[in-house]
């Protein structure tokens, strides 16, 4: 078993958070740290950052936008860590996720729960929709507060 911290991310760890997400790039988003209306949560081993995940908040909804963890540092638990402890930032928060399919069990395994585009606030179809609109099949889900 390795040993992982997780913690809230700093602006001293922007440059690693950058380098992560540009070394695992995706469609869905462009990451790079900023502090503004969003919050990083970094996953550690040997001062090193091996996973990432933020919360981002326009309005008065929450979102879970990012989730990336590295290649070699996957299978060990490290996205669990990182879920646990959103779900304790979050304390009782409602908070969306639009995870790939194959990961709905996941973000279950914290109380995410699989919903209908239509119950969803306006701001988080727009970006169900973009995902769809790309041809990516991706679920819509909601931890409910």
């Amino acid at each position: 078993m390795i040993k992982i911290d997780v913690r809230k991310a700093t602006k001293k760890d922007a440059e690693q958070i950058n380098q992560l997400c540009l070394a695992m790039p995706s469609l869905l988003s462009n990451v790079t740290y900023s502090a503004d209306k969003q919050l990083f949560i970094v996953a550690e081993h040997e001062h090193s950052i091996i996973g990432v995940s933020r919360l981002c908040h326009d309005q008065r909804h929450i979102m879970l936008r990012t989730m990336r963890v590295l290649p070699e540092f996957q299978s060990y638990g490290v996205g669990k860590k990182i879920l646990l402890s959103i779900h304790g930032i979050l304390n009782g928060l409602e908070c969306y996720c639009v995870p790939y399919p194959h990961l709905i069990k996941f973000y279950e395994s914290i109380g995410f729960a699989k919903i209908e585009e239509k119950y969803s606030p306006k701001a988080i179809q727009k970006a169900y929709k973009k995902y769809h609109h790309l041809g990516m099949d991706m679920a819509l889900m909601r931890k409910a507060a």
